[in-house]
């Protein structure tokens, strides 16, 4: 694979030729480019390539075509998000500027700009300060104390995705659920070791988190030991299987600081809900906050939540078996035997079907529902009314 398969893509939309190669050529170390002249070109390619930003005139993104308002309106909730930086001349300020924002602009760079402005604006919005290095035989006492957290995207990125995110549920009528994660007990290990090792212990909690989480979550660093992450399209019982993934990746985690285990103590806390017109990034953040506080009170390693009404009742056989596979079944625990009333049929069925001699275990496990006579769905009901009248 060649060095621009490697790179993520930045769509140029822009009539200047001049602008277009100046861009590509300022960016090549960290982006591959790809070219359009006008908004409805753009849009093909951005519907049929894999981008991970977008440039764009700010004349071409509101023109006629309407290429802004139909990417943030598209039911594709990675195009819907994705980063719109608009470049603007001397003649663009003001009020098509204001109602660019309005639509979901994510950013502008005003021309002519410099060097160092494009450059870190398109890394910051594309998320390319998120990665941090990987390494998962290091030991906390070898990490250098260069603060790599300063590569996870930034408070200021996380509510600009947050704020896209919320849009998108708007519109869509989906959840969004956001998460916080406290790493607490810091000023004690400095205490006992010094700064570098509290520094590691951060480096540590973060590096657990991105293995655990899913690539399209967003991971942030808030400082004062505070992690956030932004779970998209995601409602509150998955949410907290996530968290709480997390949380037992990090109780495996043998951390030695000097040659001593330090256990890590964390504090979490999820907030789910559908994205209303009064729902403010600032408030969503502000409910987290208390959140937070509830669970450092409330002892190590505790994750509260709050979901929307009625959400905790809504499980399903294959959500359920979703959370097995990845090793959070403590979230199906509470809707274990609703699960299993609903699957009886199917396990009559096979035992009839497979000749599997099941009948013993299947009149004990009914026993132990409190069931006293067989259990159908309404379609095995109905295949066996059909199956008398023909008969």
């Amino acid at each position: 694979m060649s060095e621009a398969e490697n790179k993520p893509v930045i769509l140029l939309i822009t009539q200047s030729g001049r602008s277009a190669k100046m861009i590509e050529k300022l960016l090549r170390g960290y982006f591959s480019a790809l070219k359009a002249e006008d908004a409805e070109s753009g849009w093909n390619l951005l519907i049929s390539m894999p981008v991970a930003i977008i440039a764009c005139d700010l004349a071409l993104a509101m023109d006629k075509f309407g290429l802004l308002e139909r990417i943030r309106n598209a039911r594709d909730r990675s195009l819907a998000v994705k980063p719109v930086l608009l470049l603007i001349g001397e003649q663009g300020q003001g009020r098509r500027s204001e109602n660019a924002l309005g639509l979901g602009a994510t950013d502008f760079i005003n021309m002519p700009f410099s060097s160092a402005e494009l450059i870190t604006r398109t890394r910051f919005h594309a998320g390319l300060f998120g990665q941090l290095r990987a390494d998962p035989t290091i030991e906390l006492e070898h990490i250098p104390s260069v603060n790599e957290l300063s590569q996870l995207t930034d408070e200021k990125f996380f509510r600009s995705r947050l704020q896209l995110e919320l849009s998108f549920s708007l519109r869509h009528k989906n959840l969004i659920s956001i998460c916080k994660i406290r790493v607490n007990g810091l000023s004690q290990i400095v205490a006992d070791f010094d700064k570098n090792a509290a520094i590691a212990m951060l480096h540590t909690v973060a590096r657990i988190i991105q293995e655990t989480m899913r690539e399209e979550d967003v991971l942030s660093y808030l400082g004062n030991a505070d992690f956030c992450l932004l779970y998209p399209a995601t409602n509150g019982i998955e949410a907290s299987a996530a968290a709480n993934r997390i949380l037992k990746n990090i109780g495996k985690h043998d951390n030695k600081i000097d040659g001593k285990t330090v256990p890590i103590i964390i504090s979490g806390a999820i907030s789910s809900s559908a994205a209303s017109e009064n729902t403010t990034v600032e408030k969503l953040m502000e409910i987290l906050d208390e959140l937070t506080a509830r669970a450092s009170s409330e002892g190590d390693n505790k994750i509260v939540s709050v979901l929307p009404p009625n959400e905790k009742i809504h499980m399903t056989v294959e959500r359920a078996l979703k959370y097995i596979k990845h090793d959070a079944s403590d979230g199906i625990r509470d809707h274990l035997s609703e699960l299993l009333i609903t699957i009886l049929p199917l396990l009559e069925h096979a035992d009839q079907t497979l000749d599997l001699e099941l009948e013993s275990a299947i009149k004990s496990l009914k026993k132990h529902l409190g069931k006293s006579k067989p259990v159908y769905s309404e379609l095995d009901a109905g295949i066996r009314e059909v199956g008398e009248k023909t008969g």
